[in-house]
């Protein structure tokens, strides 16, 4: 019998109007959020990647993206993406 492993969560941590949050990277993902992204990414959808990642964003550390301006929530999209390794080019998250 195959048994699948469980991988202890890695977060990525931010701050926005002054309040500490963690959400988990990137390359952790929920394998639901996942496919959500891939397809939306695939489409060339960046309102609905913008949607999955603040939806994501919002379930993980509530009340988060109410403190930021769409600029400062693609940064920050930018830098989680980044931060789990990912080179400049691959399947970058968009609000364009």
């Amino acid at each position: 019998m195959y048994k699948v492993e469980s991988h202890e969560r890695e977060t990525f941590d931010f701050e926005a109007g002054g309040q500490e949050f963690h959400v988990t990277k990137y390359r952790c993902l929920p394998l639901d959020v996942a496919m959500r992204l891939g397809i939306a990414q695939r489409d060339g959808d960046g309102m609905a990647v913008t949607q999955t990642v603040c939806g994501f964003f919002e379930a993980e550390a509530p009340g988060c993206t109410g403190l930021m301006t769409i600029e400062g929530f693609r940064d920050l999209m930018l830098a989680w993406f980044r931060d789990s390794g990912m080179a400049e080019g691959e399947s970058v998250p968009s609000s364009e």
